[in-house]
């Protein structure tokens, strides 16, 4: 496996991995990992507490040098291996059938169980230096007696501290356990998204420098001649109509194969983008999403549509402000506005302050940086509008339980 990794001390990698695709594994391989919503709370909290600072941790080969309860067996074709490393580890004596047949006792890359191994290794060292995981909020850990807190995602640490000796601590717990660690004290790079913090000011800016002009390249794609400010076609108010529903379903051919694939690659390449920055992108990428499947020619333009918006505006910014940490939902709805008599409900999730209310003269509370924005089709067909506006808080107050639950953590 050949990888290109900036961020490592060896950017330009090449591994030996195994190939899962051969592996009978018949154990559960599935690894917990935090989201990103929980990244955005995590960053909150920092700006939002007094002297707290913000530092990330990185393990190096976490798969590796893992015991497996399982043995398992690979064999090597000799042309696979270069003539080095035949020669470094004298390996032409072992060679049957013009393949080296070995045994993999620690865990490696590619192997499907090894990445639960060793997340399971590493909670249960965690767990023993009175570091607690929450019950619902996977990879979200506080120390019992110690202010930090921070969040793993695979292999990465996101660590709220305050002051360095309690950081310096979970160090020492990491490197003592057999962990080889490498740390930035600045925080500036987490889960993809490059971070500038301002702790006089408490404001944090996210980003994604140079990820979009990276993706279209990969792609392909040309800049648009014209420039495009708007990521999704919306419909044409009717004035004077007093029900205007979703249209038909679309009548056009569907593309070849080839831009069916390309269509696919794109709607992953913005779902990180909108999660991680962009909201912007949200009506485009649901609508992909749900046309992928029978995807026709409206469908490849509304793709193209994206990428020349992605082009036109690649560096958004979304800025984050200290607050009372006061978890706050704006709700919305619209109904039959899909095809097949279908609703529509979104939400935008915030954290802000403590504001009186009460009077209808008080000002609104001071929007914030979200900490999650989706956009989904309700399963069930709504009566009238009332009851796509009362059943859009409902879908939203089921995931307004778990960020809270993650806030009061």
């Amino acid at each position: 496996m050949v990888s290109d990794r900036p961020t490592k001390d060896n950017p330009r990698r090449v591994q030996f991995t195994i190939g899962c695709n051969k592996v009978d594994y018949k154990g559960d391989c599935r690894t917990k990992t935090a989201d990103l919503s929980t990244a955005k709370i995590l960053f909150n909290h920092v700006i939002s507490t007094p002297d707290a600072r913000f530092m990330t941790l990185d393990i190096k080969d976490f798969y590796l040098n893992t015991d497996m309860p399982h043995h398992e067996c690979m064999r090597i074709p000799v042309s696979s291996i270069p003539a080095k490393i035949m020669k470094l580890y004298n390996l032409e004596p072992l060679v049957h059938r013009g393949a080296l047949h070995v045994e993999i006792r620690k865990g490696m890359q590619c192997h499907p169980v090894s990445g639960r191994l060793a997340n399971d290794k590493l909670v249960q060292i965690l767990q023993k230096h009175d570091s607690v995981q929450s019950d619902l909020i996977p990879r979200l850990f506080k120390h019992k007696t110690r202010p930090l807190c921070f969040s793993l995602v695979v292999d990465d640490f996101g660590v709220s501290y305050v002051g360095k000796v309690h950081s310096n601590f979970l160090i020492q717990v990491l490197q003592e356990s057999g962990y080889t660690i490498t740390h930035d004290w600045t925080g500036n790079i987490f889960c993809s998204m490059t971070l500038n913090w301002d702790y006089v000011n408490g404001t944090v800016d996210m980003s994604m420098p140079g990820y979009v002009e990276k993706a279209l390249n990969r792609f392909a794609h040309s800049p648009p001649t014209k420039p495009e400010d708007s990521p999704h076609h919306a419909d044409p108010i009717i004035y004077g109509q007093k029900n205007q529903y979703a249209k038909d379903h679309d009548p056009s051919n569907p593309p070849d194969e080839k831009r069916n694939k390309k269509i696919a690659k794109n709607c992953r390449f913005v779902a990180l983008l909108y999660r991680a920055i962009n909201c912007t992108m949200l009506p485009a990428l649901r609508f992909l999403a749900t046309a992928e499947s029978k995807a026709t020619e409206t469908t490849a333009k509304a793709c193209t549509k994206l990428l020349n918006y992605a082009a036109t505006h690649p560096d958004a910014v979304v800025q984050h402000h200290k607050s009372g940490l006061i978890l706050r939902i704006h709700s919305d709805a619209s109904y039959l506005s899909k095809t097949e008599a279908r609703s529509r409900t979104g939400r935008f999730f915030y954290l802000g302050d403590n504001t009186d209310e009460s009077s209808p003269d008080a000002p609104p509370p001071t929007l914030n940086g979200a900490i999650h924005i989706n956009s989904s089709i309700m399963n069930n067909v709504m009566a009238s509008a009332t009851e796509a506006e009362v059943g859009s808080p409902f879908h939203n107050t089921q995931d307004g339980c778990t960020f809270r639950h993650c806030i009061l953590f």
